[in-house]
């Protein structure tokens, strides 16, 4: 029951995060061309550090939990989406440092559209590995 109950607040906390890195991202991409007011930008950037960033913590421990409940440890598998949940979290913090600075000259639009791309390929990948846990 206790597993259930993590992997539910895990899958959660990741509906969380992914909802929030997908705002971020299209607002930087209206930041970087100038058409996000400053209000605006900062009820962003509030729903990251209350939302968001708080859902990537639980990501990471609830994840590590599971991994230690069900002895992942040493899985190939389990490696590849830390690696690839690492990248994400680094994703993360460099989307929110683009949209906190002030100045949309700071960065390009294409930088926004990597972003999002790489967060659309990367989840798939991730949730293949945790349900077929292929190499194990």
């Amino acid at each position: 029951m206790t597993y259930l109950l993590l992997k539910a607040l895990h899958l959660v906390a990741i509906f969380l995060f992914l909802g929030g890195m997908l705002f971020l991202t299209l607002s930087l991409s209206a930041h970087l061309k100038g058409c996000l007011n400053e209000e605006t930008r900062q009820q962003i950037l509030k729903w990251d550090r209350f939302v968001t960033s708080p859902a990537l913590g639980l990501v990471w421990i609830l994840g590590l939990s599971l991994a230690m409940m069900g002895d992942w440890f040493s899985d190939t598998w389990l490696h590849i989406k830390f690696a690839i949940v690492f990248l994400l979290s680094g994703l993360h913090g460099t989307v929110s440092g683009k949209l906190k600075k002030n100045d949309p000259a700071s960065g390009t639009s294409r930088m926004a559209g990597y972003s999002l791309t790489g967060l659309l390929v990367a989840v798939p990948f991730v949730i293949f590995l945790a349900v077929l846990k292929p190499w194990l």
